[in-house]
């Protein structure tokens, strides 16, 4: 983070100045900012984490208040503390502190500030944003890869993609970075236009409109027009990426602002950027591009490669190499830098073990649209193996998370499975939909636990076999992975 003086930052947060000089500067960490690590933004939530001179945010949370531990920043070496009230033991923070702010809400705050220091810092960084139902953190990632290899380019860690973790993200944009690439979650109606202010992209790159978070969004119609917010709080003369073969393509289209120009991705031939011959094995996938535009007729026979499978990353990253070309960056160094690619973890992460074994962690998170992609892909690229899928509950679903979970074991009948293990009881619904009319039964089992899961799964393992974990990312199966890895 570039320091800014309190009086600035007073006035960002609409707060009120209990203690400090208005003039003097807060935020640059004593700690040497690195590239991307959130441990030397100078702004911290996290005293465990907190570095002498950073800004402390007392955030109050569902399970801790960050207002309990202001006498622990203080010991740390805080520089400013944000807080919303005035503790009884005022003295003790007086000489302690060298500056407090009040504020009404501390988390709004964060965002204020985190706004107001895009504007200011960022200024002349070319923001990209990323939002979408499926593939935010992979095309985040492909993106920046492409990127940082022409110039300096900060990008959100992880998936820190909320109302907290994406203004901690702007925090590390400094005056250098010639390119800025910021992940918005969502799971609401209004979040997308909340994040997507402080953010404020040149760029947005919309990956696609699926069933996700239902219980708060309610249906497809809302998630779209919670995801399509973003393109409100595009730059003038911005750039809004969009997928073409998207069912919402055309709603999404009306909600780009006139003065802003519309480019898409996907395997239609009217896309801007269009997927032609595309393959895919466990080694990863490579495909040609078609573009609409003349100058970049002559690319349809470059190759690109990446090491992901699947036709979902081919999708992935035909998104991030739209969204390069449009921002003048050189073909053959997207290509290079998509061969390089390193999938996140999670996202069909391969492990090899001794015995022969493949297995396919897609175990980060899970809903209708992603669990399908996953299955396709995992069925596509390891045709030769005898494949086994375990596979846990789709969470936040609400009203229609029994109809959805039937269809996908509907779905599954389809499949060329060796075995299926189910854990959750949500799944229950799966085994429901696999088993009507259906003569393969006994392929599929419901596991009452996990170390039920882990001892069916370890019972799977032999030469040239392939096993998919997908679930949502609060049943952990990652816990059955490192199990398996442990004893194998």
């Amino acid at each position: 983070m570039q320091a800014l003086t309190l009086s600035e930052i007073v006035k960002a947060t609409e707060g009120t100045l209990i203690l400090g000089d208005p003039e003097i500067k807060i935020g640059e960490s004593e700690i040497q900012n690195k590239m991307n690590d959130l441990g030397s933004s100078g702004i911290s939530i996290d005293t465990r984490r907190l570095k002498p001179g950073d800004i402390f945010f007392a955030l109050k949370g569902t399970r801790s208040d960050g207002h309990a531990f202001i006498k622990d920043a203080a010991k740390k070496g805080a520089k400013l503390c944000m807080i919303e009230t005035i503790p009884q033991d005022l003295s003790f923070y007086l000489t302690n502190f060298p500056a407090i702010i009040q504020v009404p809400d501390t988390k709004k705050s964060l965002g204020k500030l985190a706004q107001y220091y895009r504007k200011k810092v960022g200024a002349q960084t070319k923001i990209i944003s990323i939002n979408g139902s499926c593939g935010k953190t992979t095309v985040k990632e492909m993106t920046a890869q492409i990127l940082k290899n022409v110039a300096p380019t900060v990008w959100s860690p992880g998936n820190f993609n909320n109302e907290i973790g994406c203004p901690l993200s702007i925090f590390l944009l400094n005056q250098n970075h010639l390119f800025g690439v910021f992940e918005i979650g969502s799971s609401a109606v209004g979040e997308v236009g909340h994040l997507s202010k402080i953010v404020c992209p040149n760029l947005s790159i919309l990956t696609q409109i699926s069933l996700e978070h239902t219980a708060t969004f309610g249906n497809l119609e809302n998630i779209a027009e919670g995801e399509s917010e973003v393109f409100s709080y595009l730059t003038p003369s911005g750039i809004a990426v969009l997928p073409r073969d998207d069912a919402y393509f055309e709603f999404l289209k009306t909600k780009v602002p006139k003065e802003c120009e519309i480019r898409t991705f996907g395997f239609s031939k009217d896309s801007s950027c269009s997927i032609q011959n595309y393959t895919t094995s466990q080694e990863g996938a490579q495909f040609k591009l078609n573009f609409m535009e003349e100058k970049f007729k002559d690319l349809k026979n470059m190759v690109f490669k990446i090491p992901s499978m699947g036709k979902i990353n081919v999708l992935n990253a035909c998104a991030s190499i739209t969204a390069c070309l449009s921002l003048n960056v050189p073909p053959d160094s997207i290509q290079k830098s998509l061969q390089n690619f390193i999938p996140p973890d999670m996202r069909f992460q391969k492990i090899q073990l001794k015995c022969g074994t493949l297995l396919v962690n897609d175990s980060y998170n899970s809903n209708p649209s992603s669990l399908k992609s996953s299955l396709e892909c995992f069925m596509e690229s390891f045709a030769d193996k005898k494949k086994i899928a375990v596979l846990g509950d789709m969470l936040e679903l609400g009203k229609i998370s029994k109809e959805e979970h039937f269809k996908i074991g509907q779905f599954l009948k389809s499949c060329d499975f060796k075995k299926i293990l189910l854990y959750g009881k949500e799944s229950y619904e799966i085994m429901r939909g696999y088993k009507e009319n259906n003569p393969n039964q006994d392929k599929m089992l419901h596991c009452e636990n996990k170390n039920s899961l882990f001892l069916e799964t370890k019972k799977t393992l032999g030469k040239n076999h392939a096993i998919l974990f997908k679930a949502s990312r609060s049943l952990h199966l990652e816990e059955v992975i490192e199990e398996i890895i442990k004893t194998s």
